[in-house]
């Protein structure tokens, strides 16, 4: 069976999400207890309701699934109830604004060499797809920041308008607008939902990350993308 797109998700797959996103985070974080009165013990209490344990990113949690929208208001809602925040404080566009500046400082950790993975794929024509939960700048800043910006044929992010996984309607829409067979096409990612997301749409799944975690609900497993070649190369020899 030859191979024709490939649709990933980004944080946990493309690049490292823990040493990332809790940084951003753990800045975000601070920042905003020096705020509230300097109270900083408000930090870890800010952190732990969005999934952040140390350097750790719980899985399926806020900061590793859902939006910078949804942080907002969990953080919000944590100083609306130590009522440490100052007069006029709308969380709902001072955190956004804090996690794109400390976005912009921090240099994402691709899982493995992106750009060589891409020269392959681009080499056997395979049209090549994104479906995050994150906001258009940071995806942007993001892909750029890794050097494959300009390698997406398609990219649905928290604006696209696409129910979040495991829907598969991005997937889907990836799959129609360039005539793609969805049984051609293959969903990559390091999470339950974007497994269940393929199959929901009739792709092969990839699962990448520790093998336990996926284990059961992909078609395969890699510790990173990088083997997506050998398999391109395997399934679209002549």
């Amino acid at each position: 069976m030859t191979i024709e797109g490939i649709i990933f998700d980004k944080d946990g797959t493309l690049m490292e999400l823990e040493s990332f996103w809790s940084a951003v985070a753990r800045k975000t974080a601070a920042e905003l207890s020096l705020l509230c009165k300097g109270d900083t013990s408000l930090t870890e209490r800010l952190l732990s309701s969005v999934g952040v344990i140390g350097n750790r990113v719980l899985p399926d949690s806020i900061l590793a699934s859902g939006t910078t929208a949804m942080v907002a208001h969990t953080f919000g809602a944590i100083v609306q109830e130590a009522a440490a925040a100052p007069a006029g404080f709308d969380a709902g566009v001072w955190v956004p604004e804090h996690f794109l500046f400390y976005m912009k400082e921090q240099d994402p950790c691709p899982t493995c060499d992106l750009q060589a993975l891409f020269r392959v794929l681009k080499a056997h024509r395979i049209r090549i797809g994104l479906f995050t939960a994150d906001e258009p700048f940071s995806t942007r800043c993001c892909l750029e920041k890794l050097g494959i910006a300009s390698s997406f044929d398609f990219i649905a992010d928290q604006d696209s308008g696409f129910p979040p996984k495991p829907a598969p309607d991005a997937l889907l829409a990836f799959a129609h607008r360039f005539g793609l067979q969805p049984g051609r096409c293959v969903m990559v990612g390091d999470s339950l939902a974007d497994m269940e997301a393929g199959r929901r749409a009739g792709m092969l799944t990839v699962g990448v990350g520790p093998s336990d975690a996926l284990a059961g609900h992909a078609d395969f497993l890699f510790p990173t993308p990088a083997p997506l070649a050998g398999l391109i190369k395997k399934k679209n020899a002549p």
